[in-house]
């Protein structure tokens, strides 16, 4: 190959070199990451083109103004891949890693240059495509997962709602959560601590049920007075009815039996109440004073009065067998008078006086 030749060649790998370090800077810039793992580039190219949209979808501002605008001035920091305990690690074992890989990614939001929040990022199986997983929104938050070391291991502890940052065998809080790691420790502390919390689980606190059981006793008391008062009213109320049903009928027969008998009764009283008048016996004959000389015969001055007839007129044909005991009542004193009339005796003639 001549010299000439050979500096062609040369140039020529240049510009190519040149050319792509110009495609790759924006996809190497995309794909850092602050913490240890790995970000594949179709991550990287969402968190670059996408991921605000999303979140401008979802948490921006809406129709009642409330919401964040993440289409001004709004920034995607960079990105970390985020670590789970082992399952070995969990259950007090001491292998070489305690941690595994995710399928997520955090990166810090920030509007104006002020953080407002995390944003995580997954890879969703069914189109194997990156999308939003979460945002948790919050001043303190974004500013915790901002700048975290390079050599730091990002730890989400899912059963603590806890996040630490991991360097060796050190262990920092982002978020406590329930840990109850406040402070920096250790993660073999942490882990005799999971341990232990496992093996002596908190005794939950027994259970007052008295206010329930007094809430069901209550509860059934009135149960049985309502039932009671629906069961009362509605006896009342039948009785009132069969009252109402059964007074006509009880009525009639009350008139029936009356008018049967009024008559009997009245016949009854009627023949008790008039008794039978005693034959009327004619008065004796005077004895005539013997005969004076040349004197008339004097007649009896006074004449029988004939019998008195009964008060009581005999029962018309058709008629009612007896009149009320009102009429036997008044019947009475006439037959007395009929009585005292025909009984009394007529005064004797007094013998004529001689001339």
């Amino acid at each position: 190959m001549t010299t000439r030749r050979r500096a062609i060649v040369a140039r020529t790998a240049g510009f190519v070199v040149a050319v792509a370090a110009l495609v790759m800077a924006p996809l190497a810039a995309g794909a850092a990451s602050a913490t240890a793992g790995s970000v594949p580039l179709v991550v990287s190219n969402y968190a670059s083109d996408g991921l605000l949209a999303r979140l401008n979808d979802l948490f921006g501002v809406g129709a009642n103004g409330k919401g964040l605008n993440f289409s001004t001035d709004a920034k995607v920091g960079e990105l970390d891949r985020v670590f789970a305990w082992r399952a070995d690690f969990l259950s007090g074992s001491t292998g070489d890693s305690a941690v595994h890989l995710t399928n997520q990614w955090t990166a810090t939001i920030t509007i104006a240059d002020k953080p407002v929040g995390v944003a995580t990022i997954w890879i969703n199986p069914q189109g194997d495509v990156p999308d939003l997983a979460d945002f948790t929104r919050g001043a303190s938050l974004g500013a915790s997962f901002a700048g975290l070391p390079a050599d730091a291991t990002l730890v989400h502890d899912t059963a603590k709602s806890a996040w630490f940052t991991v360097t060796g065998d050190a262990l920092d809080p982002l978020v406590a959560g329930d840990s109850g790691v406040t402070s920096a420790t250790t993660v073999s502390a942490y882990r005799q601590a999971l341990v232990s919390a496992a093996a002596h689980p908190p005794v939950a606190p027994a259970e007052n049920t008295q206010g329930t059981t007094n809430s069901v006793i209550v509860v059934v008391l009135a149960v049985l007075v309502v039932i009671a008062v629906l069961v009362l009213t509605g006896r009342r109320t039948r009785t009132r009815e069969d009252l109402a049903e059964d007074a006509p009928a009880e009525a009639a027969e009350a008139a029936e039996a009356a008018e049967a008998a009024v008559p009997a009764d009245a016949a009854d009283a009627a023949e008790e109440a008039v008794p039978a008048l005693p034959p009327v016996k004619p008065a004796p004959a005077a004895k005539a004073p013997p005969a004076v000389k040349g004197a008339p015969a004097a007649k009896p001055a006074v004449n029988v009065a004939p019998a008195a007839k009964p008060a009581v007129k005999p029962a018309v044909k058709g008629a009612p067998a007896a009149k009320t005991a009102a009429a036997s009542r008044a019947a009475r004193p006439a037959s007395k008078a009929a009585g005292g009339a025909s009984a009394k005796k007529p005064a004797a003639p007094k013998p004529p006086v001689a001339d």
